[in-house]
This record gives structure tokens, C-alpha cells and sequence, in this order.
């Protein structure tokens, strides 16, 4: 209930005064009723509809929000109603939002801003629809790839054309650190709305063992850039505007097998054949750039595809993991 009909209600404090807020919010609102403040009445109404939700599990999420959906539609004559619509578009915070909630959300701001431009309320909703149309491009795949396979990416984009109007991605190979061009991928993308992601698919198609990127990071900048790409061997994913996945037809497994003795398993990642004369590299990483460099450990696979890591006391100075 709002004002008018709020403050017919017979509200009691109760014994335990439990219900004394309530009491002065009726008394509150009766006075600005009094005295036709419907501004302050309507940011009262927002107070109450917040208080009530965070005390009572049965207002909170979608009843709160269906209930400064009724407000604003009560008051949506008052510039004060923008302010409604602000905290309507923060509201949608039950379960698991789908993506047309955006839709939802770019319908009111976009309300609010052309019926009230020069409130107070609208510079909240300008600042709620940049958030809104903030530009976002995203790469998702497979991080580890067969063979045989294609590799196949999604290009998840939207409002890219705020920024540019175009998006020159490359494919790289990553070898020993360094980065090299494979193909470049010019493209042009647009969403269709400014709120809303589109994707693209991209076939790659089949390519050499290795480890790859797939990013819009020109060559000499991710060249320049400080970082152990050997030792990050099985990292797959995006990061940094950038997609990482290997290209292989191994899979391993490692165990703590003894007292710093450490088993690796390597096998055939379709068939899970083991596999013979694998070469297993052991790189202890250095965790700050002061340490010293170590010497990787290179280690043999015998006939049941196992290396055996025994772990020896690093004579370098610094801290490090495997």
C-alpha cells in the first residue's frame, strides 16, 4: 500500500515495539501528505519498499521490484519518478537473470531520460544506460584441442562500435615465448542494439601441434609483454583481450606418488593409450622477478607412459612452484 492507503491502516507498536518503524513511517507520510510534498512521499515509498524487503524474505527480489514498478506507474507524472526507475533497472536481482532483462532495463532508462532530461534522476539513468551499453567482446572455445579436430571459436561482442568499427584480430603460434603471426582475421563487428551481445562463429580449421592466441593485441605489444608462456603451459583461456588453447593429442595426469616423488602419466587423449618416450618438462617458475632463473628438468616417459619427478632442494634463491 502507498501513502493514502498506508496511513488508513491501524497500526499498533505492539508489545515488543516491533512495529514501531512502521508506525512512523504511517505518521511521516500522513504529515508530507498534509502538506503535498509528493517528492519526498515518493522517496519515502522507496525507503519503506527497501526496509520491508530487507526484513521480510517474502518482499525481497521480484515482490520489491514489482513494487516500485507499481510505484513509479503511480507517480510517473513527477520527476521524482526517475529515481523510481533507477532503482527499478538495480532491482532485477532474483535468481538468474536471462540476457533480454537488458532489454527490460534499456526500455526504462531510456523512458525516464527522454520524459525528465534535466532531473536529478535522469543523470542517475545516464550514468545506469552507460553502464548498460559498455562496450564488451569476448573470445570462448575449447582450451585444449585434438589433432584431427577444427578449432572452433565464438566471438561474443556488444556496442564494439562505440569504440571502432572495426576489430583486427591475428592468430598467433606461441613458441618458446615469443609470438608469431599465423593469420590475420580483419573484421567488422556490430551489435545489432547497443545493450544486447551478438555472437560470430569462426572456423579456424585444423592446425599444427602447439600453443596458440587468438587476439586483437598487436604482434609487438604481446612480444613485449613479460610473461613465462612456457610455464604456463596448460593454461587455456581468455584473458587480457586475448583467447589461449593448445593444440595437442596428449593428455596427463600426476600424482604425489611418494615423499617428494611426483608420477606423471601421459597417454593418447582419444584412445588413452600410454605413451613411450614422451619428453616431460619440469619447469620450476619463479614467483617474483628478483629470483633467480632455474634449470627446467627434462624427464623421459617409460613403456606404461610414467615419468617419475623426484624433488630435489632448488640451490637458487627465491620462491617457487612447479
Amino acid at each position: 500500500l502507498f501513502a493514502k492507503e498506508y496511513t488508513k491502516l491501524n497500526i499498533k507498536a505492539g508489545a515488543d515495539k516491533k512495529q514501531s518503524v512502521f508506525l512512523y513511517y504511517q505518521q511521516y507520510l500522513r504529515d508530507l501528505l498534509e502538506r503535498n510534498l509528493t517528492s519526498t512521499i515518493i522517496l519515502t515509498e522507496m525507503d519503506k519498499i527497501e526496509f520491508i524487503s530487507s526484513v521480510s524474505g517474502n518482499f525481497s527480489g521480484k515482490p520489491a521490484h514489482d513494487a516500485l514498478v507499481r510505484l513509479e506507474k503511480k507517480y510517473e507524472n513527477n520527476e521524482t519518478s526517475t529515481e523510481v526507475i533507477s532503482r527499478i533497472v538495480n532491482s532485477y536481482n532474483w535468481g538468474e537473470m536471462p540476457v533480454e532483462i537488458n532489454k527490460e532495463k534499456y526500455d526504462w532508462l531510456k523512458k525516464g531520460i527522454d520524459k525528465y532530461p534535466e532531473s536529478y534522476g535522469a543523470r542517475l539513468l545516464k550514468r545506469d544506460l552507460a553502464l548498460l551499453e559498455t562496450p564488451d567482446l569476448q573470445v570462448r572455445g575449447k582450451g585444449i584441442i585434438y589433432p584431427s579436430n577444427s578449432v572452433k571459436i565464438i566471438l561474443e561482442y556488444k556496442n564494439t562500435q562505440a569504440i571502432s568499427d572495426k576489430q583486427d584480430f591475428n592468430l598467433y603460434k606461441i613458441e618458446k615465448g615469443r609470438f608469431s603471426l599465423v593469420k590475420a582475421y580483419p573484421m567488422s563487428l556490430a551489435s545489432k542494439t547497443t545493450y544486447l551481445s551478438d555472437t560470430l562463429a569462426l572456423d579456424l580449421g585444423k592446425l599444427p601441434v602447439g600453443r596458440y592466441c587468438f587476439s586483437d593485441i598487436p604482434l609487438d605489444e604481446l612480444n613485449k609483454k613479460d610473461e613465462d608462456v612456457e610455464s604456463d603451459f596448460v593454461y587455456s583461456g581468455y584473458k587480457y583481450n586475448r583467447f589461449d588453447f593448445v593444440v595437442t593429442g596428449l593428455i596427463t595426469f600426476s600424482r604425489n606418488s611418494a615423499k617428494s616423488e611426483y608420477e606423471i602419466f601421459v597417454a593418447d587423449r582419444i584412445s588413452g593409450k600410454p605413451l613411450k618416450d614422451v619428453t616431460v618438462t619440469v619447469k620450476p617458475v619463479k614467483m617474483k622477478k628478483e629470483d633467480e632463473d632455474p634449470m627446467p628438468i627434462f624427464l623421459k616417459t617409460n613403456t606404461m607412459g610414467i615419468a617419475t619427478y623426484k624433488e630435489k632442494a632448488l640451490t637458487e634463491k627465491g620462491s617457487y612452484r612447479y
